[in-house]
């Protein structure tokens, strides 16, 4: 799950300061090939490439038992972050798709218009 969820917080929005960059050469260039523009630019601003996920595990363990015993579900909250995930990145491909056939539609129009 922490996995799933590093790359779901890279990829919805500018929630850096939780991205973490993995170590294996390679990685780091593919996590950022694949970030939305808003998410380069806020990590520029004020991200720093760390193992976020590697540090204070005790720490961790904690705030997980602290959200439990307030009945936070980390199941509900990152459900949630997935569900805007996927409707941003919708969003994103409906407008791509838009701007596609536009375009395709421009060209057909100087065609038409040439013969």
């Amino acid at each position: 799950m922490a996995g799933r969820l590093r790359l779901l917080i890279q990829g919805v929005g500018t929630r850096t300061d939780t991205l973490s960059v993995p170590k294996q050469p390679g990685c780091y260039a593919a996590a950022l090939m694949s970030s939305p523009p808003a998410t380069l630019d806020a990590f520029r601003d004020h991200g720093e490439p760390r193992h976020g996920l590697t540090e204070s595990l005790s720490a961790a363990v904690l705030t997980m038992q602290g959200l439990d015993a307030v009945d936070i579900s980390m199941t509900e909250v990152t459900d949630h972050l997935l569900d805007e995930g996927i409707a941003l990145f919708a969003d994103a491909y409906r407008s791509l798709l838009g701007a596609i056939e536009r375009r395709c539609a421009e060209a057909r129009g100087r065609r038409s218009g040439v013969a």
